[in-house]
């Protein structure tokens, strides 16, 4: 069996971080990570120079630090296999994290187990920032902004031949409580497409966030508000039937002032935007707004999804929890109410015929139940379960639950409500 070497022999890299630490020398390509460095070497005490392996939970440590994080994960995992299909074929793996760093979640290439696990790319292993140093998880949780951490940019020697790219998940309350990371072991990842894979690891931690938000907020009304003067920027409000704000997420919080005190006052969404109550007179779908604040003669475009409390359509009911921030542009454009997951009519390769163990499944997912609760019911692992689920969506052309039960039910496959 080979041996790994522990990462780039560069015997200089402790000499230029002390440089740009003590003597502030200015150092290109570190712009972004100079202050982590200080954080790491004057706060932290950490050694530059270390060759200690990154430490990894023993499997009983590791269920403790998972229970706590079981439904997050499950909230995740749809996103994450996402995710790892499109960063997996350029060789990253995902790692999914707990708000302190400890990886609960995980995709990569299997032939490589012994690689990742040598380099800490490995469940349970513990990546804060007081631990590892300047890295792409524990870096993003101390400064609670997306980063890329590229080879020399780690503060430690042993880490310098890793690539990661890191983006924060804020649940619903606007704390952060977990990280979406994508790492590389190669070290002739090219910028470009470490760039690249930054991008769309924020996109899929934007994608849980507002996954988590629905979720947490299926009850009431939902509302997906792209703010004008920032590309991109989009902020999550809940409301309930008198149009009061009790929901708000990072973005709502810092753009409109809110705080836990005002939601628990009871807040009036018209506080912030002209009065439009016809809005929220629809049950059955979603419906493209333009919301005017008081004060902006800009309008303010917005998604409204209705509460799934009541709903007795399986389909609608899947539809309230799945994030659509990502088809906002297409919506408006087009001027119709979204047809979340509609799709152009399959061919004849995606009309395969559901097996009956995938048929059972499917009607599962259509009561809403998790992969842990198919795996009790069907009396089989949640490995499993998941594994015959990848097959359902590839046989349907689809890449979310809620879009297979649709496409399920158009083509007659199972009969869910």
């Amino acid at each position: 069996m080979t041996s790994i070497p522990d990462g780039i022999a560069d015997t200089s890299h402790p000499d230029r971080v002390y440089a740009v630490v003590e003597n502030g020398d200015s150092a290109v390509g570190v712009e972004d990570v100079s202050t982590s460095w200080r954080r790491c070497l004057s706060e932290l005490g950490i050694e530059p120079g270390g060759h200690e392996a990154p430490r990894i939970l023993t499997g009983q440590e590791l269920k403790v630090v998972r229970g706590p994080v079981d439904e997050l994960i499950e909230a995740a995992e749809e996103e994450n296999d996402r995710l790892a299909a499109i960063v997996g074929k350029v060789g990253y793996a995902v790692l999914f994290t707990s708000s302190n760093g400890v990886v609960v979640d995980f995709r990569g290439d299997a032939t490589r187990a012994d690689e990742l696990k040598h380099w800490g790319i490995w469940l349970g292993a513990m990546w804060s920032e007081d631990l590892e140093g300047t890295n792409g998880i524990g870096t993003c949780i101390a400064e609670q902004r997306p980063i890329t951490v590229h080879r020399t940019q780690h503060f430690r020697t042993r880490h310098t031949s890793l690539s990661c790219c890191g983006a924060p998940v804020f649940g619903p309350d606007g704390k952060i409580v977990a990280v979406l990371d994508v790492t590389s072991i190669d070290p002739g990842i090219s910028d470009r497409s470490h760039a690249l894979a930054l991008m769309v690891t924020i996109d899929s931690a934007r994608a849980i966030e507002e996954g988590l938000f629905r979720r947490n907020f299926r009850s009431v009304w939902n509302l997906a508000v792209a703010v004008p003067a920032r590309i991109g920027q989009v902020l999550m409000l809940a409301v309930d039937d008198d149009q009061r704000i009790v929901g708000a997420d990072r973005n709502a919080r810092a753009i409109l002032g809110l705080d836990d005190r005002l939601l628990a006052s009871g807040v009036s969404l018209w506080t912030f935007f002209e009065r439009s109550a016809s809005f929220f007179r629809t049950r059955s779908d979603d419906v493209a707004v333009q919301l005017t604040r008081i004060g902006d003669v800009q309008p303010w475009r917005a998604l409204i999804t209705p509460p799934a409390k009541g709903v007795t359509s399986t389909r609608l009911a899947l539809r309230h929890v799945q994030p659509r921030i990502g088809q906002m542009d297409h919506i408006f454009k087009e001027g119709a109410s979204l047809q979340s997951g509609a799709r152009p009519a399959l061919d004849a390769h995606h009309r395969s015929a559901l097996s009956p163990r995938e048929q059972s499944i499917l009607e599962l997912i259509g009561q809403g139940q998790s992969n842990k609760e198919i795996a009790r019911q069907l009396h089989i692992s949640p490995e499993t379960v998941k594994s015959h689920i990848k097959n359902v969506f590839s046989k349907l052309g689809v890449e979310r639950r809620a879009q297979a039960i649709h496409q399920a039910n158009q083509l007659g496959l199972v009969t869910t409500p």
